[in-house]
């Protein structure tokens, strides 16, 4: 019934997906308190013994995930970030914050301490250039990366529209 023609190219439709650029993981981080995040890290499909540097992204409230899918470059970079250990709302108002102000506090503490650890985790990776670990703080995780780079978590240090709407 249809010619050789129309099955060739509507075979087409099953070919198989490109490969992916990239490989997705994740890894558990611990803070001494007992707090526990997911860090969400990308890393390009390169050949073995290449070591890159690594962007850690911190921003508002956005899914981790989603930071990740946000960061375009054109060399190859690794790039991590974590949600922030926070479980309220993720649009906060004046009222929010007031109610939610010792969960908040909390969080303040141990995101600091967390990107410490990321970035032990990172420098044990055989891809991670460690001369090259960048901190980028955007938004509401400005305050973070100022702070974990003066921690020593990081050779350099980016902001981009800093301090959320304070």
């Amino acid at each position: 019934l249809l010619g050789s023609g129309a099955l060739l190219r509507s075979s087409s439709s099953f070919a198989a997906p490109p490969p992916a650029t990239h490989v997705d993981t994740q890894i558990e981080l611990e803070h001494p308190s007992g707090t526990t995040v997911t860090a969400h890290i990308r890393s390009p499909r390169l050949p073995a013994g290449r070591r890159l540097p690594v962007v850690m992204v911190f921003g508002g409230f956005q899914e981790a995930p989603q930071v990740l899918e946000a960061v375009r470059s054109t060399r190859p970079i690794i790039v991590a970030t974590f949600d922030y250990p926070y479980g309220g709302e993720r649009k906060l108002t004046f009222v929010q914050v007031v109610k939610d102000a010792l969960k908040l506090r909390r969080m303040v503490r141990e995101v600091t301490p967390l990107i410490g650890t990321l970035t032990a985790r990172l420098k044990e990776r055989d891809d991670v250039d460690a001369s090259r670990l960048v901190l980028l703080g955007a938004s509401f995780g400005a305050p973070f990366a100022i702070y974990a780079a003066a921690q020593g978590n990081g050779n350099y240090l980016v902001l981009i529209h800093g301090f959320a709407d304070v």
